[in-house]
């Protein structure tokens, strides 16, 4: 009889491998050159299938050791692409506003009126400024992906380290790498929040885009609360070997899928950014 471990992991495999031919799709109808989230999301499903067929393996050999650690590993290394997904979103609709705005600086007739009108120069300095915060938030996130992949080296040396002496330095690894994501997710919601009066200034196409990061953020929040709560709170229901099935059902799985069917849904209803 399956136990609700093995479960779980055949169901994630049931799902994310169509998933998996999704986002392969959606890479290649964008290109690499605009799909900086449809790449994370891509990894971020790759990372659940190969913890998905681990963690069947190791509940077929529960004494293989190095399957449990690999099974860990995968586990906590997903957090960081999903939520590098949505900065991926996020920066492609900060892209275009700031190439919205742009060119309208640049128009001729505008800059001769501008020399001559103190009103039309304060007006369009403005403009310029919108353009240069946008470019400052795009370089941001792209920045971002510095600490994110710290956070990621630090999650798995830390589950790494916890199968040798050195728990405490572990543990301190672990942590260290939780709040990273969570410094992160904050960036996110903020910039997001902030960049949600662009939304104007969108084709009706791309707002879907600005929608899925929307939809993501309060199930990234749930996903956050139960790292946070197995790194930190040191309940049984959240405890990283012995954690209650519905709960993780519940705050990760779902959660996790319901992101990435929106994203995959998202890729194909927004066109192709042409290069500029």
């Amino acid at each position: 009889m399956l136990s609700n471990r093995e479960s779980l992991a055949i169901a994630e495999l049931l799902i994310y491998i169509p998933l998996l031919l999704v986002t392969i799709l959606v890479l290649a109808r964008h290109g690499r050159s605009k799909s900086l989230g449809w790449i994370y999301l891509f990894s971020f499903v790759a990372i659940r299938i190969s913890g998905a067929a681990v963690a069947i393996a190791s509940a077929k050999n529960p004494t293989n050791d190095g399957l449990d650690l690999w099974t860990g590993l995968l586990d906590s290394a997903g957090f960081g692409p999903l939520i590098m997904a949505g900065l991926g979103l996020l920066k492609r609709i900060i892209d275009q506003t700031s190439t919205h705005v742009r060119s309208q600086g640049q128009n001729k007739v505008v800059e001769v009126m501008k020399s001559h009108t103190i009103i039309l120069r304060r007006l369009i300095k403005r403009f310029e400024e919108k353009t240069a915060a946008n470019s400052r938030r795009s370089r941001l996130i792209e920045l971002i992906q510095i600490p994110a992949l710290i956070a990621e080296i630090l999650c798995i040396v830390g589950e790494t380290n916890t199968t040798e002496s050195e728990h405490s330095q572990a543990e301190s690894q672990i942590k260290a790498s939780i709040i990273i994501f969570l410094v992160i997710y904050l960036t996110l919601c903020v910039l997001a929040i902030y960049s949600a009066p662009d939304i104007s200034k969108l084709p009706r196409e791309e707002r879907l885009v600005l929608f899925a990061v929307f939809f993501a953020l309060p199930l990234l929040c749930v996903r956050m609360l139960w790292s946070l709560l197995t790194v930190f709170g040191h309940l049984v229901p959240f405890s990283k070997t012995n954690y209650n099935i519905v709960a993780r059902v519940f705050m990760v799985t779902l959660e996790e899928m319901m992101i990435v069917i929106v994203m995959c849904y998202v890729g194909f209803g927004v066109p192709k950014v042409s290069l500029r």
